[in-house]
């Protein structure tokens, strides 16, 4: 059973409970109001996701201020909706990649004689887990990084997982523990966009692999999985072993990468690229033309593959057969088109447990059974998700 570091909820009255919910990618920005029901299905009650601005030649600087640019202009539309009157607001920010980097540190020991498990133990195992990685990610992130969240997602005693060690004795002690951090400044600059808009008191930061994970586990009751979040600039693989988020590895292929080879190839601006995707896709194209298209859509579907191989290859413990069972959230516009590679790419060459993938598409109309929504409310599985993770805390 998953345990949150924290028992209490994050609301503290019978007021209704509504979340502000954004969710930052690498190509678009997210925002819902979401009213929240602890004991039954949230309910999205708007919605909203804007497109960064398109970079053909990327740079960094431009790429964080469109970020920042798009935040503020979802954020206004949010702040626009008609809530429930005298409502309890609290604020949550997911971030995707690049905006955060994340790693599951497992430690174990072994005493002589049976150790009774106290706070102390816990707490201490904590933070020297915290630190070491704050250490280790200094030179990426910078020495003013800050952690984002600190779960623990699962502990045993002597080969047994429990829910609540304290008090109990045990020889053997595991505990697995998941951190995300994020460069200070870019926290910082999203806090005060949100605050100038919401005036919030607080906002809570987590990123969206960690809630995938936790979503997808209790929803579909699997131990092992694999999960891809396929979005504008990056491709995040992440990989769940006996119930544990084990790592999150991605690379810096996705959606744009595909349209930005399209549009290099037949020589054309990145809107006639995405209308030429999208009309290869539907079969629409003339015939010559559309061979072209088709060619360079192989083309690119073999690059990508073989960047999703190597970065399988790179996932800790790569001597286990992988999971069979991949979930994908991507764009509606090109996830028909992501999911076809996989189903092509050869699960033999991948070590797959059962010799194929077992690809499930999680997107609005799926999450539509477990999270409810306002007529004409955009059902985005990305913020439903989200939705659906913020809601399992409120109770």
């Amino acid at each position: 059973m998953f345990v949150f570091p924290f028992k209490m909820s994050i609301f503290s009255s019978n007021k209704p409970k509504i979340a502000i919910v954004f969710d930052i990618g690498s190509s678009s920005v997210g925002g819902a109001a979401v009213l929240l029901y602890p004991e039954s299905k949230p309910k999205l009650l708007y919605s909203v996701r804007k497109d960064m601005v398109f970079q053909e030649n990327f740079r960094f600087e431009r790429f964080v201020a469109s970020m920042l640019e798009t935040l503020e202009k979802v954020a206004q539309d949010v702040s626009k909706v008609t809530l429930p009157p005298h409502s309890e607001k609290t604020f949550s920010c997911f971030l995707a990649s690049p905006w955060y980097a994340s790693q599951t540190r497992v430690l174990k020991k072994k005493f002589d004689v049976p150790f009774k498990v106290n706070e102390k133990l816990l707490d201490e195992t904590l933070q020297k887990e915290i630190e070491d990685f704050k250490t280790q990610e200094v030179q990426k992130m910078g020495s003013d990084a800050v952690i984002l969240e600190t779960k623990t997602i699962q502990t045993k005693l002597n080969g047994y997982e429990t829910s609540n060690p304290i008090g109990k004795e045990a020889i053997d002690f595991q505990t697995a523990i998941y951190i995300s951090i994020s460069p200070n400044k870019i926290v910082q600059t999203i806090t005060e966009k949100i605050k100038k808009t919401f005036h919030a008191h607080s906002l809570h930061f987590n990123s969206f692999p960690f809630s995938s994970f936790v979503v997808m586990r209790d929803m579909f009751h699997e131990k092992n999985f694999l999960f891809m979040d396929i979005s504008g600039e990056v491709s995040d693989i992440s990989i769940v072993r006996d119930n544990i988020l084990q790592e999150t590895v991605a690379f810096p292929l996705g959606k744009n990468f595909l349209i930005r080879k399209l549009a290099s190839e037949i020589g054309s601006t990145f809107q006639e690229a995405a209308s030429q995707f999208r009309m290869a896709k539907n079969e629409e194209l003339e015939e010559g033309h559309d061979k072209k298209v088709k060619k360079t859509l192989d083309k690119v579907g073999k690059e990508w593959i073989t960047a999703f191989q190597n970065s399988l290859q790179s996932i800790s413990g790569r001597k286990e057969l992988l999971p069979r069972d991949i979930f994908i959230t991507a764009d509606e516009d090109v996830s028909r088109w992501f999911i076809e590679n996989l189903q092509d790419s050869g699960a033999d060459s991948l070590s797959v447990a059962g010799a194929v993938f077992n690809i499930r598409h999680l997107n609005g109309p799926f999450f539509s059974s477990f999270c409810d929504s306002e007529t004409s409310v955009e059902r985005d599985a990305f913020l439903m998700i989200e939705s659906l993770f913020i809601n399992r805390l409120a109770t």
